[in-house]
């Protein structure tokens, strides 16, 4: 199990990460930490095809709450309007 997380890290740091920098700068450890566990995670993939799903909100609508889901817990945040804030904050 070590060898597939670290290959897991390994594939990240060595495309993942530079394709982000490039387009938003330095990452911080914390932001490497949260893209890392997003992308291990692939909480996406867990979202109610549309096929599947007879009414209410479309899928694709669900993907972003999801990860938001994800980062909330990952950051310890308590609520939304934190996160929301956070990420106002942080916009170049």
């Amino acid at each position: 199990m070590a060898g597939i997380i670290a290959g897991f890290w390994a594939r990240v740091e060595r495309s993942l990460f530079p394709h982000l920098e490039e387009s938003l700068g330095p990452l911080t450890d914390k932001q490497k930490r949260l893209v890392a566990i997003l992308e291990l995670v692939r909480v996406e993939e867990f979202v109610t095809s549309s096929a599947l799903q007879m009414r209410g909100r479309p899928a694709e609508d669900r993907q972003a709450p999801a990860r938001a889901f994800v980062t909330k817990a990952v950051c310890n945040l308590a609520t939304t309007r934190v996160l929301i804030d956070q990420l106002r904050s942080s916009i170049h």
